[in-house]
């Protein structure tokens, strides 16, 4: 008898494939026998896979609803669609559970471009770059194409990585492809943005991360920072109260604390006023919704350290 796949194929019927799908879940050989027993009369010349995995789920069900739920993993898969944003972060939970630290979506420098990493992990000895590849139906293939690209783009990171990253410290050369690209990606967003255009970090930061590692900074770097100063209508300073997230690329909550004062420092000397978020999210989110609903360009001021 032949069976007729989701991508259209045919091929021949394989009882052991069913059998060991089956088993997979949780079913024991007893269970196993006698779903094929009553599907035996239920076969039909092209039957599709699908039918026949609806047709064994149901009477699974009946008798084992444990291995039933496990034997549906790959439609509840199917189910994260249709982006695959849920599946990267479905993933990222997997590893959180082994133990890892996680982020997602992250940008990372390559030798030639910039990578959004789907999922980055680690612990105490593992550094792992995840690139998720989610299919929202059956069918659905990664041709060749898709390995080779993925293996060039880990390897533009490694070869960064070599190049730049010693204990987790970037080169003082790299901090100059840092700024710019920050700034490039500023101008794109800014044609983007619907009223407001949060900047993460700037020049200013990144000044502040070369002074750290390097005990200076570059004159690309240190004139970018000081046009920063003029460059934004508001500056939000997030306290260092929030939980720490102790991720991979990150020194330990006591560094974060020291680094916290010398940001301050650095925005007093720069005559920079700004505003302190504190409290849990919602209080800083609240703050913030209250401040831009009331600002009024070039009328009002928040004073330095506005708490």
């Amino acid at each position: 008898m032949q069976v007729t796949k989701s991508s259209g194929q045919t091929e021949a019927f394989d009882a052991e494939k069913l059998r060991r799908s089956l088993r997979r879940s949780g079913a024991d050989d007893v269970i196993i026998e006698q779903i094929l027993e009553d599907l035996e009369g239920q076969w039909y010349e092209g039957i599709s896979t699908k039918s026949i995995f609806k047709r064994a789920f149901k009477m699974l069900k009946r008798r084992h609803r444990a291995a039933a739920a496990r034997y549906t993993l790959k439609q509840a898969m199917f189910d994260f669609g249709p982006s695959g944003f849920p599946f990267e972060d479905f993933f990222a939970e997997v590893l959180k559970s082994l133990g890892y630290q996680v982020q997602v979506r992250q940008l990372l420098p390559g030798v030639c471009v910039q990578h959004e990493m789907d999922v980055i992990a680690e612990n105490a000895d593992t550094l792992i770059w995840v690139e998720c590849k989610y299919h929202p139906m059956a069918g659905s293939v990664s041709n060749i194409k898709i390995p080779l690209y993925i293996h060039s783009r880990f390897r533009d990171l490694e070869q960064y990585w070599e190049k730049n990253q010693v204990d987790r410290r970037i080169s003082f050369d790299a901090f100059d492809e840092i700024v710019i690209g920050h700034r490039e990606r500023e101008e794109a967003s800014i044609l983007r943005a619907n009223k407001y255009l949060f900047i993460d970090t700037n020049a200013i930061t990144t000044y502040m991360f070369s002074m750290d590692y390097h005990g200076k900074a570059s004159e690309l770097l240190t004139r970018t920072a000081m046009e920063n100063g003029s460059r934004y209508d508001l500056f939000f300073l997030c306290h260092d109260d929030i939980p720490y997230d102790d991720t991979w690329d990150r020194s330990g909550d006591q560094k974060r604390k020291i680094f916290h004062k010398q940001i301050i420092a650095d925005l007093n000397k720069r005559n920079i006023p700004y505003i302190v978020l504190q409290g849990t999210l919602e209080a800083r989110m609240l703050k913030v919704g209250k401040i831009l609903a009331s600002f009024d360009k070039y009328s009002n001021f928040y004073g330095k350290g506005y708490v």
